[in-house]
């Protein structure tokens, strides 16, 4: 007796597995160590359902979906480049690969949709997931910074990324009667759980964008209320009440204020023997190195031999010579890529918030959650590789490129379903 899977079969096993799949790569990417190569392995299994014809019919790729396309091969193409240019190593293309791995996914996405109240309840419990992880490593191991076991910096930036989305996504939850505005204040609460966890790591490259991500929420709220703004305040006071109480059981204001007196002691004298002054003074050697040829710049071995060269002149503190990266993704991509670097950090980091704006333009009220989750999630990514190079580390890369190309479908599967409302 043979088994044949048929054309319905075929779509249908893999929206369940691709649901089953997306939903656990979003809630369990970064609870546990290596768990983001697991599920983006997981991830990369679902492609093999492109050797059906009929899921291969129904790929029809947006005017989003391609621009999506064509920032991450840019993207990529920029360290080709570096490798033609300076004959580097292959492992330079390690980082870039985790985004051409992705790229598939976009096409599956769109072929085989997923249902979107699955998305956001994955974005949801995957916050409150975090929190569980922050508060078990703080409060039951001890630990000063949470996520050490993956990436503190990387860990905060994501946890708060994920978080961001989580709770602009809320606001698509519908509370006309009591029960649902129950239901919108526990579910806020949960997704308030990254922001939490993205605090207690300390990292202050990632916290500083959650006052962002509270005018974005509280202008999505506002707009959506319209006029019921009590309520939209009250939700914002409640995100308020959560990082302010959450911020008190931490030293990251201790940190901010060492951050300040640091940066002062680096001016005064080039002193980099502090984490803010390492950074300074990576910042700096990496802008004088890319302007050295700043078309194309340096290439990675170029700018670690002007850095390792200031520092034996003395300019630079000694401590700099243990870092070969600028902990900075666009003055770094500027010292190794020159403006060609940098444009396409830029604009590959920026085209979540510049998708998200464009579509909360939209006068159809029910799109602002999504378009407000994308420009959030941007806006926290952008912000945290301002101090450290977060998508160039594989579990930042991964994340970055897999929720990126997740929220976009999302949002163009909701615009789609506006413009062609079912029967």
């Amino acid at each position: 007796m043979s088994f044949k899977i048929t054309e319905f079969n075929s779509i249908l096993y893999t929206r369940a597995y691709l649901s089953l799949i997306v939903g656990c790569f979003i809630i369990f990417s970064v609870t546990f160590h290596k768990s983001y190569s697991l599920f983006a392995g997981l991830l990369v299994l679902s492609y093999l359902s492109f050797l059906s014809p009929s899921i291969r019919k129904q790929i029809s790729l947006s005017r989003t979906e391609k621009a999506l396309i064509l920032v991450m091969l840019m993207y990529i193409a920029s360290f080709f480049i570096e490798l033609f240019l300076f004959d580097s190593g292959p492992r330079i293309l390690d980082k870039p690969a985790k985004v051409l791995l992705l790229i598939p996914l976009i096409f599956l996405l769109n072929a085989v949709k997923i249902n979107h109240k699955l998305i956001i309840s994955s974005f949801i419990i995957s916050s409150f997931a975090l929190f569980c992880v922050a508060i078990y490593e703080k409060y039951t191991l001890g630990a000063a910074r949470v996520g050490n076991s993956i990436n503190a910096i990387q860990f905060g930036a994501i946890s708060i990324a994920i978080a961001a989305a989580a709770l602009a996504l809320t606001a698509s939850v519908p509370h006309q009667s009591l029960k649902q505005k129950l239901l919108l204040i526990t579910l806020t609460l949960l997704s308030c759980g990254g922001l939490v966890a993205g605090i207690f790591t300390q990292s202050r490259g990632s916290i500083i964008a959650i006052p962002i991500i509270f005018i974005l929420l509280s202008v999505l709220y506002l707009k959506r209320e319209n006029s019921h703004k009590i309520k939209a305040a009250l939700i914002f006071l409640l995100l308020i009440a959560v990082t302010g109480i959450s911020m008190n059981n931490s030293s990251t204001m201790a940190r901010f204020e060492h951050s300040y007196k640091n940066a002062i002691s680096f001016y005064e004298g080039r002193k980099t023997d502090t984490s803010s002054g390492i950074r300074l003074g990576l910042w700096q050697a990496s802008i004088e190195a890319g302007l050295q040829s700043p078309i194309t710049g340096v290439g990675y071995e170029g700018y670690v031999r002007y850095k390792n060269e200031q520092v034996k002149s003395g300019r630079f503190g000694k401590e700099l010579l243990r870092f070969d990266d600028a902990h900075n993704t666009y003055v770094y991509s500027f010292a190794r890529r020159g403006l060609i670097g940098l444009v396409t950090a830029i604009t590959f980091l920026g085209f979540p918030i510049y998708l998200g704006l464009q579509a909360w333009r939209k006068e159809d009220h029910s799109i602002a959650p999504y378009a407000a989750a994308l420009t959030a999630f941007g806006s926290v990514f952008v912000i945290a590789n301002l101090s450290q190079e977060v998508i160039l580390l594989n579990t930042g890369i991964i994340m970055y490129t897999g929720l990126l190309v997740i929220l976009t479908s999302l949002l163009h599967e909701r615009m789609s379903a506006i413009k062609s409302p079912p029967d």
